[in-house]
């Protein structure tokens, strides 16, 4: 693993979203150098009952309402509207054509990912905003059922990016967990 590569050690591992998939993966893959995962609203798991949201095939402003269940509630939003520059389109466009590429078939998960969840044995939060709606609050559900000792923290009155809109509680969750190992 490229944790070796590095020499790197007390490694805590956070993902959100597709990030979080990855981190998940990774940690089902070989978790033995990972101190600690913390997964936020992680894409992977496909839910039972509700849907991921598109958003591929949907417009930014589409993708910027999914995102939040509030916007009065995050701070400075201003700057995450606010108009891009051309070369930061052309890198927000190019990123989500990859991720389109990685993630279409099957959308935005791994059937396979449940199972191999259960291999984890590292120490795991799973965060996840109450009113994401973009992947329900269902798959924070199924990740803690798969990884053995997890814990989940569920952010009410939050959408998919509890890391901005609501920081406190996020940090105060986050630093909980990691005074805790």
């Amino acid at each position: 693993m490229f944790i070796d590569a590095l020499g790197l050690q007390d490694i805590v591992l956070m993902g959100s979203s597709m990030g979080g998939w990855v981190s998940a993966e990774m940690a089902a893959m070989d978790d033995h150098n990972i101190d600690a995962l913390i997964l936020v609203d992680a894409a992977g798991i496909k839910p039972i009952q509700g849907e991921i949201a598109e958003i591929f095939m949907v417009s930014a402003d589409t993708r910027l309402q999914q995102r939040f269940y509030d916007p009065s509630q995050v701070e400075n939003y201003e700057i995450i509207t606010r108009e891009l520059t051309p070369e930061e389109q052309l890198v927000v466009h190019s990123n989500a054509i990859t991720a389109s590429q990685l993630c279409w078939r099957p959308y935005l998960n791994n059937p396979s990912l449940p199972h191999t969840l259960a291999r984890v044995d590292t120490p795991t939060l799973i965060v996840w905003g109450r009113e994401d709606a973009i992947i329900p609050v269902e798959c924070g559900h199924m990740f803690q059922q798969a990884i053995n000792g997890s814990q989940l923290c569920i952010i009410d009155n939050c959408g998919h990016s509890p890391a901005i809109e609501k920081r406190s509680e996020f940090v105060s969750a986050v630093n909980s967990f990691l005074n805790s190992l």
